[in-house]
């Protein structure tokens, strides 16, 4: 997915959070994104693949991931 700010209108677990798009090119949630502020600051925007330890938020559709690895998309 690629990563994006998280609205802060919006009661979120994270800052940031992992987009997909769906077949009408509307963008949805994959999962909120927990790790390195300023390194995940400096990806802003591009897509990438993470894996960590997942976990739920009560009142959240979506995930969260502590992130462990970053896999960048070559642009």
């Amino acid at each position: 997915g690629t990563l994006r700010f998280t609205a802060y209108l919006v009661r979120s677990p994270s800052e940031f959070r992992l987009v997909g798009y769906d077949e009408d090119g509307r963008s949805q949630t994959i999962c909120y994104v927990r790790g390195n502020r300023e390194q995940l600051r400096n990806m802003l925007g591009r897509e990438m693949r993470i894996t960590g330890h997942t976990y739920w938020v009560t009142g959240k559709e979506q995930p969260v991931v502590k992130i462990d690895r970053i896999i960048l998309k070559k642009r």
